[in-house]
């Protein structure tokens, strides 16, 4: 950074607004993956853009409204591909993404999920897949009544669930 803005910018904490909004919220969600942080951070940089395009920083409208437009085009089939003979009308990960909203947060039984999302019997197979391909995880903690609890693992699909945004496959 310093080289490339000739020793005007030394850390990127100088390119936002406010710094820590970044590091709380915009680095969690590109999970650990660098692809994902360039293509979060170009989001946010085109909503900068659209706001205000001769800001010196990058608000945390920005931020949000990025953030918000990642998660909402992101490729899920990028961490979770479907597999190439699967019929039409199988689960795929925009199908599991659409129970997983019907969820007031991102903890969860499998009663809970049933009764929300509608699953009926099928509850406990989607579970168990959604736990196979790595979307969900069990928490170490007990539920009501000792059931087992669940938590979306995805940092982009929490960030769905928690702002409401419908993810589809043709979006």
């Amino acid at each position: 950074l310093q080289h490339y803005s000739s020793n005007v910018v030394s850390s990127y904490t100088h390119l936002f607004g406010d710094p820590a909004f970044f590091k709380s919220n915009v680095l969690p969600l590109a999970n650990a993956n660098p692809r994902d942080l360039w293509q979060l951070i170009n989001q946010i940089l085109r909503e900068q853009y659209l706001l205000d395009p001769t800001a010196k920083k990058v608000s945390t409208a920005a931020m949000q409204a990025g953030m918000h437009t990642f998660v909402k085009g992101f490729s899920y089939y990028e961490y979770y591909p479907r597999k190439i003979d699967a019929r039409s009308n199988s689960l795929d990960i925009y199908s599991y993404i659409a129970h997983l909203r019907k969820l007031s947060s991102c903890t969860f039984t499998i009663s809970s999920l049933s009764t929300l999302a509608g699953t009926g019997s099928s509850t406990t197979n989607y579970v168990v897949s959604m736990e196979g391909i790595g979307l969900i995880r069990k928490c170490e903690e007990k539920g009501p009544n000792g059931a087992t609890l669940y938590e979306v693992k995805d940092p982009k699909v929490r960030f769905a669930i928690q702002n409401r945004i419908e993810i589809r496959r043709d979006a």
